[in-house]
């Protein structure tokens, strides 16, 4: 199959016979994950070969499927001061490099298949990009490229595949695959002239490794419906895919309870650079519609045409009119049927838009390129980009209600052209058009010019919005199969540090700062994680990412509400470190230091900081305020605590006005910290720092291949979400430790592996607790297994949950577990690790350390759960109180019944939100009784348009669903220093939910 599959009825790749897609980037089709979704990237240290030369300044963003270096970035390293404005000299550095540093690349990879590709200069950096050819024929989305800034390398990245592929054995000819892929557009109704053909290997995954397959791209050219790309079989001479790559702007609207007139006020604008005739002279207007003629008089005749823009009326002959005027006397060009006004309205949008993107990036020659812009196309409610712009006549929605004649909206003009300037901003090798990426950045391109967080209100006749901007949507917890969904986070991003550098900068210097970063990560982001690194790289001023940027306080604040800062750092730092044990009944002191993240960044205020925690195994949830008592240090106390139990406890740092919070642990599957209370006396012990102990491992199920039973025992390599280090000492057993460079740190697919301990005696005592130190990344468990058992008998396993509760360890956790069901008075037990994996999207699999097992005299106080699982059918399952003892504020119920999934406030699976009547709202969009749509559900209805633009949130997040509109480390000594607007949106439901007021 070819990577996220090329066939597929998702609009996430090309297209089968009758389903229309957005313009699908490349990358895209090697994305491995469920429901074709982006897999999120692991963030981690440099290679330690890399590290050696050049030092730990760097980080490494990996991709999630292939596991090869992905974009590296950091404190620079210094390079010929020519290279920044030498091309063959900035050559030079880019192919050193990769030649100096084969720990960048698959292994035995072959450097005679990179081939130059670009070499430009752009807003002051240098990028130098190759394509990966075998034999001159280019693989699709094979690349490496260098970024160079202030006479330093900066940045870097490489998507390569290690495939060995025969360039010659192509049977068909150019002409036969073009006639295929005409024929492939006529069995679906299209007639296309076929544009180019070109050879390419696409590459195929096959069980992880890659085979290439030798393809004739083929371009189609089927205006005014559109263009397309076939890709055929070279050899078979049979179609592989096709690929519609027009960008849409469709959409399913809320009906609004409010008007407001789509067109506005009528106003008079200057018909700028457009071509007239004044007494038979052929002209050229000026920026706000002024020309000059000899004479006292001027006889005109006009065509809707420009210096730019050519209006192509498909409903007919393009707008012309006549008139004589006197000197210095003015025209107003009207037209009295909507027809006419699309064509006005059309060809000034697009004017306005130009303007404002020359402002910021005036070295883009599209920008004084030709462009179409075809109105009036029969069929309604839609417009899009395909190297042209196509908007759409008014008339029924298919979904029911009339759209407006989408040329005659400037913010659908805007955001159209806004994939255009993103298509063509892009650096050929560095960046890609990843279609999320893209319906993100042309919405903010709209609302940068609108300066309004609502997107084309009046796209229906009724009114109201397509989607709001503003809402905090949070990678990749919000990921959406719909790309205008997913692009919220792009876009919302964007929006949110133009506001925070605007209240820092003033409105016109902090508008202009953020559309030039916004300049800058249109050129190189190619996925949406890597649009932070994009954004630090524009901002940057002196060749040193390691030291921070201008408004890296910005970036990281705005960035971090939306989940995309590297390492999950954000605007503030909390510095917290677990008891590992608690003595009965004395006062329990737990403290936290929250500061800024970046020294920088100066103090950055936290909201209310609370203690939310349970005595009795997570039936009773308690908030508890945690005071401020140094100048960044926060505590709470509680009574002390009975033997036997264990303090179950999260940290919770609200982050903003609009209710996000920093949550510690920052793990949705298990948010919360277990410490023991009582004495405990060690039976047996294995802090990992001798091999002598007799664990062993082995592959229970799935393909005997290099890597399927990856348990290693020695230090961890930190790559796949593992830690930098072991807890304790220096060695640690775990999936995957990255032992040499062609290791990825992650479990393969499709495997059952388990780690398994020695065989211990415990037959002298009644009681038994397992204890170790954990780092644990694995899929939802929906989809992959991480389990303990004891004896053969499972005694834990990860949650699962709504897909995406994927369990995320961001740092070492205590583990602790009664296992006396099974363990005590047992004269024989082995404690067996384990994961299970399935196709595709695969993480870090366990980390452990510091294992042990005890025994206790302390007996459970009645009702409390020894074995750590939260009991169902308890009425008073998923209740929080606050301290007060108030239990009306906060209470919820479970949900899902289920005690087995260690369920701890209330339903965490699926992240609804419960609507005040006890209905829980469904995934997707949702309607509550009295109709008004709370914001973040991707739909607006009119009822919820504020009067400006700075008048806050209408209501809470709901579930990510179809409304959106759119166009088609530490050691016990040293505390963790743990960064970051982590768990924002999604936490902020789930927290809504468990009765936590934010």
């Amino acid at each position: 199959m070819l990577i996220a599959i090329l066939l597929t009825s998702l609009a996430w790749a090309v297209q089968e016979p009758g389903k229309r897609a957005d313009f699908i980037p490349a990358s895209v089709q090697w994305l491995l994950g469920h429901d074709g979704l982006q897999p999120t990237g692991v963030v981690g240290p440099a290679p330690k070969a890399f590290q050696e030369r050049h030092g730990a300044a760097w980080t490494l963003r990996r991709d999630f499927a292939l596991g090869e270096p992905w974009r590296l970035w950091g404190s620079g390293i210094a390079v010929d001061g020519a290279a920044m404005t030498n091309d063959a000299a900035a050559a030079q550095v880019a192919e050193r490099f990769w030649q100096d540093h084969p720990e960048l690349l698959p292994e035995r990879f072959d450097m005679e298949q990179l081939q130059p590709w670009s070499n430009t200069l752009s807003a002051g950096v240098r990028y130098v990009s190759f394509r990966q050819a075998i034999d001159g024929v280019p693989i699709l989305g094979g690349r490496a490229f260098v970024a160079i800034k202030y006479g330093r390398l900066v940045m870097a990245g490489a998507r390569l595949f290690e495939a060995t592929a025969n360039a010659a054995a192509a049977s068909i000819e150019t002409k036969a695959a073009r006639r295929i892929a005409r024929q492939a557009m006529e069995a679906r109704g299209l007639k296309a002239k076929d544009t180019a053909a070109e050879l390419t290997f696409l590459p195929f995954d096959e069980n992880k490794r890659t085979r290439l397959v030798l393809a004739y791209v083929v371009g189609l050219d089927a205006r005014p419906q559109g263009r397309w790309t076939a890709y055929v079989d070279a050899v078979k001479g049979t179609l592989l895919a096709l690929r519609d790559e027009r960008v849409f702007f469709n959409g399913q609207i809320a009906l609004a309870l409010h008007e407001r007139n789509p067109a506005g006020p009528s106003v008079q604008r200057p018909a700028s650079l457009l071509r007239l005739t004044a007494n038979s002279q052929s002209l050229l207007t000026d920026a706000v519609g002024g020309f000059s003629v000899s004479g006292s008089s001027a006889d005109l005749s006009l065509q809707i045409q420009g210096a730019y823009t050519s209006i192509d009326n498909e409903a007919g002959a393009e707008l012309t009119a006549s008139a004589t005027l006197e000197n210095s006397g003015a025209y107003v060009w009207e037209s009295g049927e909507e027809y006419g006004q699309a064509q006005l309205a059309a060809y000034r949008f697009v004017a306005d838009v130009r303007e404002h993107a020359q402002s910021f990036a005036p070295d883009l020659d599209w920008l004084t390129d030709s462009l179409t812009v075809n109105v009036n196309y029969d069929e309604t409610c839609n417009a899009w980009f395909d190297g042209e712009l196509t908007f759409l006549k008014k008339g029924r929605s298919p979904g029911g209600g009339t759209c407006n004649n989408t040329a005659m909206l400037a913010d659908v003009v805007y955001h159209e052209f806004g994939h255009g300037f993103h298509y063509y901003s892009i650096v050929p090798g560095v960046g890609d058009f990843d279609e999320a990426v893209s319906e993100g950045l042309a919405d903010y391109m709209s609302s940068s010019l609108t300066g309004d967080r609502y997107l084309a209100p009046y796209f229906m006749t009724t009114g109201g919005a397509l989607r709001d901007i503003e809402p905090d949507k949070v990678w990749p917890a919000d990921q959406n199969e719909d790309p205008h969904l997913t692009g919220l986070i792009v876009g919302g991003a964007l929006w949110d540090l133009r506001k925070l550098l605007i209240s820092e900068l003033g409105e016109t210097e902090g508008a202009r700062t953020t559309d030039l970063i916004f300049a800058g990560a249109a050129r190189t982001t190619d996925t949406v994680p890597s649009l932070y690194e994009a954004a630090l790289l524009a901002d940057d001023d002196d060749g040193n990412l390691d030291n921070g940027t201008p408004h890296v306080c910005a970036i990281d604040l705005a960035f971090g509400l939306h989940g995309l800062v590297a390492n999950a750092a954000g605007g503030l730092s909390i510095v917290h470190t677990p008891p590992a044990r608690l003595d009965a009944g004395a006062p329990v002191r737990l403290t936290a230091r929250i500061g800024a993240a970046h020294p920088q960044c100066g103090a950055t205020e936290a909201g209310d900081v609370r203690l939310v925690y349970s005595t009795n195994e997570g039936r009773l949830w308690q908030n508890k305020p945690m005071a401020l008592e140094a100048a960044d240090e926060f505590a709470a106390e509680l009574s002390g605590l009975a033997a036997g139990q264990r303090l179950l406890y999260r940290i919770e740092v609200g982050a903003t006005d609009e209710g996000a919070l920093i949550v510690r642990p920052a793990n949705l599957a298990e948010p919360y910290y277990m410490v023991y209370v009582g004495a405990l006396e060690p039976i047996a012990c294995d802090d990992f720092e001798t091999r002598d102990n007799d664990w062993t491992h082995e592959l229970l199920s799935g393909e005997d291949q290099e890597g399927a039973d990856d348990w290693q025992w020695g230090a961890s390599g930190g790559l796949g979400g593992d830690p930098a280090r072991a807890y304790s000492g220096s060695k640690v057993w775990g999936n995957d430790l990255s032992p040499e460079d062609n290791w990825n740190g992650l479990y393969q697919s499709e495997k059952t592996n388990t780690l398994k301990s020695p065989s211990y005696d415990l037959s002298a005592y009644d009681q038994v607790r397992l204890q170790f130190r954990r780092w644990l990344n694995v899929e939802d468990a929906s989809y992959d297994k991480a389990r303990i058992y004891v004896n053969d008998e499972r005694a834990w396993e990860n949650r699962p949950g709504a897909g995406e509760e994927h369990h995320t360890d961001r740092e070492w956790v205590l583990f602790d577990l009664d296992i006396s069901e099974w363990a005590a008075a047992q004269s024989a037990v082995q404690i067996r690790f384990e994961i299970e994996s399935d196709q595709g999207l695969e993480f870090g699999g366990w980390t452990i350390d510091d294992f042990c097992l005890y025994t206790t005299t302390d007996e459970p106080p009645d009702g409390d759960v020894p074995d750590g699982d939260v009991p169902d059918g308890d009425a008073a399952d998923g209740d929080v109180e606050d301290s007060d003892g108030d239990a009306s504020d906060g209470d919820v119920e479970d949900g899902d019944n289920d005690a087995s999934d260690g369920d701890v406030d209330g339903d965490m699976v699926d992240g609804d939100l419960s609507d005040g009547d006890d209905t829980p709202l469904p995934d997707g969009d949702f309607v509550p009784a009295d109709g008004d749509i709370p914001d973040g559900d991707g739909s607006i209805d009119g009822g919820d348009l504020p009067d400006g633009p700075d008048d806050g949130s209408d209501g809470d997040d709901g579930a990510p669903g179809s409304g959106g509109g759119g166009c088609q480390t530490a050691s016990p000594a040293t505390p963790l220093l743990m960064l970051g607007l982590l768990v924002l949106v999604a936490w902020r439901r789930r927290a809504l939910k468990a009765g936590v007021k934010t």
